[in-house]
C-alpha cells in the first residue's frame, strides 16, 4: 500500500493530555492532540511544552509521624501559607525561595492533641484535633482564641461551606457559627445537637465541600464509602440566619474497595473526586443529584485544590510525591478529561504528596508530605530535565516502521 507515497503522521501540541497509548488520526481530532506519559513538563499552552518549575523544601516535619495539613491565605499584609503539623499551628510566608515560618501560640499551658483538620473562612482559622476545633485570626501569631469542645476517636474533618463551618467529628456532622471572635482566653463552647448521625457508629467522615444547591460530605466505612447530599430549606436557622439544612442523602456509592478521600465543586458544574484508586469527575445536576464518570487516571490521590481551569489533585508521579493536573475545560469524552502529571519533589519516594494549596494569592503551588514536611514551587528555577512520550504510531498496520527524522523548532 506504501509504493505509491510516504504515509505523513506529526503532531504539533499537546494540550489535551496524557493517556493514550495509540497515536492514530483516525480516532478522533482530540487524539491529535494526546500523548502517552510525560513528566517534568507543562504541555497546556497550545502548540508549546515547556519544562515546569522545580519544587522546593520550605518546611521540615516536626516529627516522622506528622502529617502536615496546609491552605494557602493572606494575613492582611503578606501572601502565606498555614501549616498544622503535629501538635503545633504555624505560617509560612516566602521572598522568592526563602522560607520565614513563624509559630501560632495557643492560649493553653500545653498543647499535647494532634491536629487533624484546618481550613480559613479568609480572615481565621479553624484547626481541629480530638478535643478541639481551634479558632485564631490569620494575622500576627498571638491570637488563638475561642474553641468549640470535641470529644473524637478517629480524625475530625473541617469544611467552611456556605458560609457556615461545617465538622465531620466520627459518625457525626455539625454545623458551627464561624463568626466567634478569638480573644485569648482559650473559652470553650460545646457543640451543638448535630445535623446528622450516621447509623453506623464506625462510620467517618473524609471531606465535606459546597455545592450550588448543597453541602455535600463524602465518608468511609472500611472498605465501603459514599458522597452524601445535604439540602437547603425555607426555614431560617435561629443561630446562623441561614436557610437550615436538610437531612442527608446518600448520592452516589462507590465500588467495594474504592475509598473517597476529597470532594471538591468546580464553577457548579462539576464535582471532582479524590478516591483511593484515581480521580474521577461528577457532572452535578439541579437537583443536587451527581453522575460521576470513570476513573480518569488511576492512582491513590488524597486532596484537591482549583485554579484557574484546572483541578489539582495531591499523590505520586512516577513514585514521587507530586500532583496531577487536570484541565476541565477539555472533555475528551463524557466526564472524561485531559491530564498530566504535573510538579513533584525529586528524590522523595517514601511518601505521597497529601495537602496540596497556593501561595496566597499566588500561582506558586505547594504540597506536603507526610513525615517530612512542604515542598512549594520555585519563583526562579526550572527543573533540570522533562520528557514526553508520544503514542505508538502504527499506521495502520503491523510492519515495522522506520522514522526518519525529529524537528524541533
Amino acid at each position: 500500500q506504501s509504493l505509491t507515497g510516504w504515509w505523513i503522521r506529526s503532531q504539533s501540541s499537546f494540550h489535551t493530555g496524557a493517556g493514550i497509548n495509540f497515536y492514530a488520526p483516525s480516532a478522533g481530532e482530540t487524539v491529535a492532540y494526546r500523548y502517552k506519559e510525560s513528566k517534568g513538563v507543562d504541555v497546556w499552552t497550545k502548540g508549546q511544552v515547556t519544562l515546569r518549575n522545580n519544587m522546593v523544601k520550605v518546611y521540615t516535619a516536626t516529627a516522622s509521624t506528622s502529617t502536615p495539613i496546609i491552605f494557602g491565605a493572606n494575613d492582611g499584609t503578606n501572601d502565606m501559607i498555614f501549616i498544622a503539623d503535629d501538635t503545633a499551628l504555624k505560617k509560612l510566608t516566602m521572598s522568592s525561595d526563602t522560607a520565614t515560618t513563624s509559630t501560632y501560640t495557643l492560649s493553653v499551658t500545653t498543647h499535647t492533641a494532634v491536629f487533624s483538620s484546618a481550613v480559613t473562612d479568609g480572615t481565621r482559622y479553624f484547626a481541629a484535633d480530638n478535643t478541639a476545633i481551634h479558632v485564631g485570626n490569620l494575622g500576627g501569631t498571638t491570637n488563638d482564641g475561642t474553641t468549640f469542645a470535641t470529644s473524637a476517636s478517629t480524625a475530625i474533618v473541617l469544611a467552611y461551606a456556605k458560609q457556615r463551618l461545617m465538622a465531620g467529628v466520627d459518625n457525626k456532622l455539625y454545623e458551627l457559627n464561624p463568626n466567634t471572635t478569638p480573644n485569648g482566653s482559650h473559652a470553650t463552647t460545646s457543640l451543638p445537637t448535630a445535623t446528622f448521625t450516621h447509623p453506623n457508629s464506625s462510620w467517618q467522615w473524609t471531606a465535606i465541600t459546597e455545592g450550588p444547591n448543597a453541602i455535600y460530605a463524602s465518608g468511609k466505612l472500611r472498605n465501603i464509602s459514599s458522597i452524601f447530599s445535604v439540602g437547603l430549606t425555607t426555614a431560617t436557622s435561629t443561630s446562623l440566619g441561614f436557610p437550615q439544612l436538610t437531612i442527608p442523602t446518600v448520592i452516589a456509592d462507590f465500588p467495594e474497595g474504592e475509598i473517597v478521600n476529597d470532594i471538591k465543586t468546580y464553577l457548579g458544574a462539576y464535582m471532582v473526586i479524590a478516591t483511593s484508586k484515581g480521580i474521577r469527575v461528577a457532572a452535578i445536576n439541579e437537583d443536587a443529584s451527581i453522575n460521576y464518570g470513570p476513573i480518569i487516571v488511576e492512582g491513590a490521590y488524597n486532596r484537591i485544590i482549583f485554579k484557574d481551569r484546572f483541578a489539582y489533585v495531591s499523590g505520586l508521579v512516577d513514585g514521587e510525591a507530586g500532583l496531577t493536573r487536570v484541565d476541565l475545560s477539555a472533555e475528551i469524552e463524557q466526564l472524561r478529561f485531559a491530564y498530566a502529571w504535573d510538579v513533584y519533589a525529586t528524590g522523595v519516594t517514601s511518601g505521597a504528596a497529601l495537602s496540596v494549596a497556593f501561595l496566597g494569592n499566588t500561582d506558586r503551588i505547594a504540597f506536603a508530605v507526610a513525615g517530612q514536611g512542604v515542598w512549594i514551587e520555585s519563583a526562579l528555577n526550572k527543573i533540570s530535565s522533562g520528557y514526553l512520550q508520544t503514542g505508538f504510531i502504527r499506521y495502520s498496520t503491523l510492519e515495522p516502521k522506520n522514522f526518519k527524522r525529529l524537528l524541533g523548532r
